[in-house]
C-alpha cells in the first residue's frame, strides 16, 4: 500500500479488526491520546501497535487483502473479470457502449461516437476511483500498454455499494465519489431504508446481488465480496449498472458497515466525511489519529 495511503487510513485497521490477540505492524508512532480517543469511541480496547522496524518479515501477515494465491486473486479482483460477467447478464448490469480491448488498432475499430457522449478508460486493477480517465477525440490515440475497459461516461444519480462476508450476508451503503475519487459515504441503521430514500428497489438490487455472488462462488472464491454498482440517468429514467466492480478483500466500504455500530438508537444513518480540513463541529466525531504528513482527516456524522 502507498505510504501517503497508509498515513490516510491504516487506522481503520482498529475499527475493522476486532480480534485483540492481533497486532498492528506499522511504520508510524501513534500518540497515546489518539489511540486513547479511539477506544473511547470504540468503548473497548485497543490492539497492540509494533514498530515495523522492531518486527521480523517473516510474522508479519497482510491484512487488507490475503495475498496468498496471486493469479486467482488477481483473476477475482480485475475489472476484466467482472466486466465479462456484466457483458453475459446484460444491460443492468452493464450499459450499451461498453467494450474490453487490449490495443490502440481495436480502440479505433469501434468508432466510437465522440460526438454523440462521452468514454471513460479504466484500468482493470486499480481501487478507490484511481485508474480511470476520460477518453476523448484528444487522447484517442494515446498508447494501451494492458487490457482496458472502455464504458460510457454517465449521467450519475448514486453509487451504491454492497459488502457480502462468508457466509454471503448482504449489506449496502450509499458512496460518494466526486471527480473518481472516494470521498466518504452513507450508511443507514436499516439497508432498506437506505433504497427507500432514494426512491430504488431493494428488491430488485438484492436480487441482483445474488446472481454475481453466485458466478463468484462457482469460481470457488470463499471469502469477502465488494461489489459497487451505480445508478444513472438516461432518456429521464433511473437505470442500474449493477456490476460496476467486484473486490474481493477488504474495503472502505466494509469500514463504512463497521460505523453503524456508532449510529444512536434514535438516528437512521450516518455520515463517513475524508476531507483535507480540520472541522469544527459538535456532531462530528473524529476517528482519524494525527499523523506527519498526513493529507485527509476522517469524520463520522449521525443524522435524521
Amino acid at each position: 500500500m502507498h505510504n501517503s495511503i497508509m498515513q490516510n487510513f491504516e487506522f481503520i485497521y482498529f475499527f475493522m479488526e476486532e480480534n485483540t490477540d492481533n497486532s498492528l505492524v506499522s511504520p508510524f508512532d501513534y500518540k497515546k491520546e489518539d489511540l486513547n480517543k479511539i477506544e473511547k469511541i470504540l468503548q473497548r480496547n485497543l490492539q497492540q501497535v509494533i514498530p515495523l522496524e522492531k518486527t521480523p518479515p517473516n510474522i508479519i501477515t497482510p491484512w487488507w487483502g490475503e495475498l496468498k494465491n496471486l493469479e486467482f486473486e488477481k483473476k477475482i479482483n480485475s475489472k476484466i473479470t467482472s466486466t465479462l460477467l456484466g457483458l453475459e447478464l446484460g444491460n443492468d448490469f452493464t450499459p450499451s457502449h461498453t467494450h474490453i480491448i487490449s490495443s490502440l488498432e481495436e480502440l479505433k475499430r469501434l468508432k466510437l461516437p465522440f460526438s454523440q457522449r462521452q468514454f471513460i478508460k479504466r484500468s482493470p486493477f486499480h481501487s478507490s476511483g484511481k485508474g480511470s480517465s476520460l477518453l476523448t477525440e484528444n487522447n484517442v490515440n494515446d498508447p494501451i500498454k494492458e487490457d482496458v475497459i472502455i464504458t460510457p461516461l454517465l449521467n450519475k444519480k448514486f453509487e451504491i455499494g454492497c459488502c457480502v462476508n462468508e457466509q454471503d450476508h448482504l449489506s449496502f451503503h450509499l458512496a460518494h465519489y466526486p471527480h473518481f475519487t472516494f470521498m466518504g459515504g452513507t450508511v443507514y441503521r436499516d439497508d432498506e431504508e437506505l433504497f427507500r430514500s432514494l426512491g430504488l428497489s431493494f428488491k430488485d438490487h438484492f436480487n441482483a446481488m445474488e446472481k454475481i455472488i453466485s458466478f463468484y462462488r462457482s469460481l470457488g472464491y470463499k471469502g469477502r465480496l465488494n461489489i459497487d454498482s451505480l445508478y444513472y440517468e438516461e432518456e429521464g429514467k433511473i437505470k442500474p449498472y449493477y456490476l460496476m466492480e467486484v473486490n474481493a478483500r477488504r474495503s472502505m466500504g466494509l469500514f463504512l458497515q463497521t460505523l453503524k455500530k456508532l449510529i444512536p438508537p434514535h438516528k437512521k444513518k450516518g455520515d463517513l466525511i475524508l476531507t483535507p480540513l480540520l472541522l469544527a463541529d459538535d456532531h462530528l466525531i473524529k476517528l482519524s489519529p494525527d499523523l506527519p504528513k498526513q493529507s485527509k482527516k476522517t469524520y463520522f456524522k449521525t443524522g435524521n
